[in-house]
């Protein structure tokens, strides 16, 4: 957090939600607050991410299509269908909630 600070950024994505609520405390210790002092994005959209005071803005994963692609894939596998390595692109959504605001 320290070097979050003094970088004066306006914006942080973290790698996944619980990084983004570590950073939220750890500024909440520090009189500061999510957003007006800093705008914050997660990653995952986990349950308790709508639940934090400010919600979390997060980036939300379709995590029922990646369990049954991975099942299709290991499935693949174990029958010796599929030896080579797949590209897979799924698609991802912004969850706007209150840990951002606009900069004018």
């Amino acid at each position: 957090m320290p070097s979050i600070i003094e970088s004066k950024a306006t914006a942080v994505f973290a790698i996944n939600d619980e990084m983004a609520i570590g950073i939220m405390r750890s500024m909440a210790d520090r009189g500061m607050s999510v957003p007006n002092d800093l705008s914050l994005v997660g990653y995952d959209d986990i349950d308790f991410a709508r639940y934090m005071i400010p919600s979390l803005t997060t980036v939300a994963q379709p995590m029922e299509d990646i369990g049954a692609l991975a099942l299709t894939l290991i499935m693949k596998k174990i029958q010796n269908q599929g030896s080579d390595t797949e590209k897979i692109e799924l698609p991802n959504k912004l969850v706007v909630r209150e840990t951002t605001r606009r900069i004018n």
